[in-house]
């Protein structure tokens, strides 16, 4: 598999976290720097996993309070800078500022959905049982 965008193992892991549920996020946001951290919550049969997202270009999150945020269908998609953003993001132009290329991580849940676009993602998983 090429990286030309250097989201290869971020898009490889998509599959591996297919029905897990979001179990705490924290945002910071930041003049310099920002970023989001996801603890996916673990079940018995699946080993631990959480992503580290830095430059934050979009977030939303839309639940049913006081519900848990379980078993997402994940899906990812590397956006191109001198593209639009597609359907279901906010609208955004075409630049060739030297933007860099983005990942776009969309989850689907039962009682709500997420949505995060950034310029670096970092997937962590547990070794060994």
């Amino acid at each position: 598999m090429t990286d030309e965008y250097g989201f290869a193992s971020a898009l490889a892991a998509v599959e591996a976290f297919q029905g897990y549920g979001i179990e705490r996020l924290s945002l910071s946001v930041g003049e310099l720097d920002d970023g989001l951290e996801v603890a996916l919550l673990k079940f018995s049969e699946h080993p631990w996993m959480s992503l580290s997202l830095r430059e934050i270009h979009f977030f939303a999150l839309d639940r049913v309070p006081r519900e848990e945020m379980t078993f997402f269908d994940f899906t990812a998609q590397v956006l191109s800078p001198r593209e639009p953003w597609p359907a279901g993001l906010p609208p955004r132009e075409a630049a060739d500022d030297g933007t860099p290329s983005l990942l776009w991580l969309h989850g689907v849940g039962p009682s709500g959905t997420f949505d995060v676009v950034a310029a670096v993602v970092q997937v962590f998983t547990e070794f060994g049982q």
